[in-house]
């Protein structure tokens, strides 16, 4: 049994039996389907706040997905820093900060270097990053166009297109597929190479 990512079909090559997908990435994606078909749905799509989420999501899966793990993540303490260098107030409209905003106005300075970063509300860090986003061509961007013409086909689709679109049996299902490959794996000890 060769087990494939459950949101693009890769082989999982060498991982655990209970690894679902082959990338964050592909993690990020599958749940930004669920979430658009969910929110589709029960008709919170027409909220703005909520149509607001899914063009970020999107923006972020078409750029490769959000770097949850590597440069991008903040130690508590560069993040104590940055608050208290703020007053603990968004640097915008001074409201209480929420969250860390890597602003890259310096490009000398790293990344996660406080110098890069500030304090914000959750209200202007949407703003900001929607600030950020733009439109492109088909001809700019082929691999983006044909991309999200996946991902509009998956959230429409009248029956989840991947196991992993399945917005309301998605939680007893990842949990049936892990099991089943749990148990083959212990069944079939010789097939550690490639699951």
């Amino acid at each position: 049994m060769l087990l494939a990512c459950l949101n693009c079909d890769q082989l999982l090559v060498r991982r655990h039996p209970a690894t679902l997908y082959c990338s964050i990435a592909c993690r990020q994606e599958a749940t930004y389907v669920r979430y658009a078909r969910a929110v589709k749905r029960d008709g919170r799509v027409e909220r703005p706040d909520v149509q607001e989420a899914l063009e970020i999501k999107r923006a972020s899966i078409l750029l490769g997905g959000y770097n949850v793990t590597g440069e991008l993540t903040l130690t508590t303490e560069v993040r104590a820093v940055v608050f208290e260098r703020d007053s603990g107030r968004c640097v915008i409209c001074g409201r209480p900060a929420t969250q860390i905003d890597h602003h890259r106005a310096d490009a000398s300075a790293e990344i996660n270097d406080p110098v890069n970063l500030r304090g914000l509300c959750a209200d202007c860090h949407r703003a900001k990053t929607l600030s950020n986003l733009r439109l492109v061509a088909r001809e700019e961007a082929p691999e983006a166009w044909s991309k999200s013409e996946e991902l509009d086909a998956r959230i429409v689709a009248p029956t989840p297109l991947r196991p992993s679109d399945d917005d309301i049996g998605w939680n007893k299902l990842w949990r049936t597929i892990t099991r089943e490959r749990i148990a083959f794996r212990k069944a079939n000890p010789e097939s550690r190479e490639v699951v």
